[in-house]
Parts: structure tokens; C-alpha cells; sequence
């Protein structure tokens, strides 16, 4: 028989802790209203060194239709499934919209 078998599962020290809810978390689910996903939006504005976003694209490129069918899509089952919260450590993820779009 393996030695190691007959020892009791224990948490390991280094695991994800979002991996694990707390043990308090099935009580207060009920009570406390989930916050929002914390996204990382497109930015239209940003700047790259000499220009804003907005002027990489021109007018008529096929992109912008592209980003405009995404933005009229409800991806709120995408959003759902997002782990990183408003007040909450952790990574933004990356807007669904935004992966959407490049997969189009």
C-alpha cells in the first residue's frame, strides 16, 4: 500500500485561493449583490507615441465594421464567467468584446 494514501488531504500552503471560495462565501452570496467584472476596456483615445488610436484606423477600413457588430452583440454570459471583481485583488481580464473582434 502507498504510504502516501493513507495521510488525510490537506490544503496545500501555495494553492490559488480563487480556486477555493472562502467558507463564508454560500451564506452571504444570498445577501450581497455580485460586483462588477473588472474589465480591461478598449481605450479609443489612447495615445500611442505621436497619435491617438482612433487615427490608426481610417474611416472606411473594415475594421470598424467589425467593432461596430461586436459592440451590438450581448456577451453579458461572457461577462458572468469572468473570475476578476471590482474591489477585488487580481488581474483585470480583457474585455469579451475585445476578443470577439479579433476573432472575427
Amino acid at each position: 500500500m502507498n504510504p502516501n494514501l493513507s495521510q488525510p488531504l490537506v490544503p496545500m500552503p501555495n494553492a490559488d485561493p480563487t480556486t477555493q471560495p472562502p467558507a463564508d462565501d454560500w451564506q452571504s452570496s444570498a445577501a450581497v449583490p455580485k460586483p462588477q467584472p473588472r474589465l480591461r476596456c478598449a481605450d479609443r483615445q489612447t495615445r500611442l507615441p505621436a497619435m491617438p488610436l482612433e487615427d490608426l484606423v481610417a474611416p472606411e477600413h473594415p475594421a470598424r465594421t467589425v467593432w461596430q457588430f461586436v459592440q451590438g452583440l450581448d456577451l453579458t454570459s461572457l461577462l458572468e464567467t469572468i473570475r476578476t471583481v471590482e474591489g477585488r485583488p487580481g488581474r483585470p481580464a480583457i474585455d469579451p468584446q475585445i476578443l470577439v473582434a479579433l476573432w472575427l
